[in-house]
């Protein structure tokens, strides 16, 4: 009787892990090769690419954007924002649906937007921190176009800290054939010297830096890619309107790359450190300069232009047309100071030479700033060198060179052709602008 029993207790745990081991295996896999039993899962996870970086809305504008009339009615202890009574109105529905979806905006859908529409746009965005490099590219390219009182569309800056894709996926958003906004370039990473080799293509780059954080002795800069790109200058009219390169912590740049950089035709300030410089005889005859600083030199030759500029827009100023007085200094300030006073020393001669005409400067805290918007952006931390001599070399003139080939989009952009439509652009631009003084009224 006993082994009866014993033989049905057998008989059920023998059924009972059979079960188990049946239910365990619905979601497992046999490999017949192997005889292995395996279960596959999915786990989702973000993928480390930056494709799509100029659409992320987590950049900040350079200064206030409010426009003068907005300043002027606003009271001094700061806007305030009225409650609202009752259901939501169809105002405020449809300008939260556009902000939700200001990445899909395009710079043809502005241009048919009154003016008065496009600036209370503008300001939403920023005031809501929606603005990234595709949002401010359009709505800065409609308000210059317009002469809008708009400031903040001047200025644009955004850092990425740990780049993730190409050099050439960031320089490719950066890229304005049609020079409806100038770049300025710093690198403060490794980059592979065939990816830096294409930034020939950018042919709106004013400004470049390349700061090696690491060992002097471990960087891939050298005179060779300053000599390949002073060729490209001179023979593909590569870098038109580069005025400032800066090179730090670079043991392969030498003495040598001083014979390449008259090639640059618009090429201002070569400021080198860290790097082996031992001769300077190259540069005898060809108008470059070694200072100790930028800014005294610099601002001595600027003296004269930006009184007399300055004077001109105080005369011209009008409601429309003042700042804020509110300055934000970060580290794109000195860099674009630069730019501008480059500019007023040479007249702005590079951006003409490309067919572009910068708009009259205007007034913001007691100095003259350009009308023509700047966009900064840095790949890599913050700069942690160490304070170090740096050699600095000017020239006042611009370097061109009898054989410099003029850039074929300049040379397509006015023709005779194109006068009709033109003159068919302003007539619409007079009709919206009698349209914004209609619209005005419901606001």
């Amino acid at each position: 009787m006993k082994t009866l029993q014993e033989s049905q207790k057998r008989l059920v745990r023998k059924r009972f892990t059979a079960e188990s081991c049946h239910r365990s295996l619905n979601n497992s896999k046999y490999d017949e090769k192997t005889g292995q039993v395996y279960i596959e899962t999915q786990v989702s996870f973000w993928g480390s690419s930056d494709k799509d970086w100029e659409y992320r809305t987590h950049a900040m504008p350079y200064m206030d954007s409010l426009s003068t009339t907005e300043i002027q009615k606003a009271p001094k202890t700061g806007l305030k924002k009225e409650k609202q009574k009752g259901t939501r109105s169809l105002w405020s529905t449809t300008l939260d649906a556009i902000i939700a979806n200001v990445s899909d905006l395009s710079l043809q859908s502005l241009e048919l937007m009154p003016l008065k529409l496009v600036e209370f746009l503008w300001n939403t965005i920023v005031q809501k921190s929606c603005l990234c490099l595709h949002v401010w590219s359009i709505f800065s390219t409609t308000l210059l176009r317009r002469d809008s009182s708009t400031i903040g569309m001047l200025r644009y800056r955004e850092t990425i800290p740990t780049p993730q894709s190409p050099l050439q996926t960031y320089t490719q958003a950066l890229m304005s054939k049609n020079f409806d906004f100038i770049t300025g370039l710093t690198i403060t990473v490794p980059v592979p010297v065939p990816e830096l080799m294409n930034l020939t293509k950018l042919v709106n780059l004013v400004a470049l830096e390349i700061l090696h954080q690491g060992d002097p002795c471990r960087s891939l800069i050298s005179d060779h890619l300053v000599k390949a790109w002073s060729i490209s200058a001179s023979q593909e009219a590569s870098f038109p309107i580069l005025r400032i390169i800066k090179l730090w912590n670079h043991r392969e740049i030498t003495f040598r790359s001083l014979a390449c950089i008259d090639n640059f035709p618009a090429l201002a300030i070569y400021e080198i450190r860290g790097c082996d410089f031992d001769d300077y005889s190259v540069l005898a005859g060809t108008g470059w300069t070694l200072q100790e600083s930028v800014e005294p030199y610099f601002d001595l030759e600027c003296e004269r232009p930006r009184k007399h500029e300055f004077l001109q827009a105080c005369k011209e100023i009008r409601v429309g047309n003042t700042m804020s007085t509110h300055r934000v200094m970060s580290w794109d300030y000195k860099l674009h100071k630069l730019i501008d006073q480059v500019g007023i020393i040479r007249k702005n001669f590079d951006l003409e030479r490309v067919g572009v005409k910068p708009k009259n400067r205007v007034v913001y805290v007691n100095e003259i700033m350009s009308r023509m918007p700047l966009a900064c952006i840095r790949l890599g931390p913050s700069n942690s060198l160490a304070p170090e001599p740096t050699k600095l070399f000017l020239k006042k003139q611009n370097s061109i060179q009898k054989g410099y080939i003029r850039p074929k989009f300049s040379e397509t952009k006015k023709t005779d052709a194109s006068q009709p439509k033109e003159r068919q652009r302003t007539t619409r631009t007079r009709k919206k602008r009698k349209l914004d003084e209609l619209l005005h009224e419901f606001y």
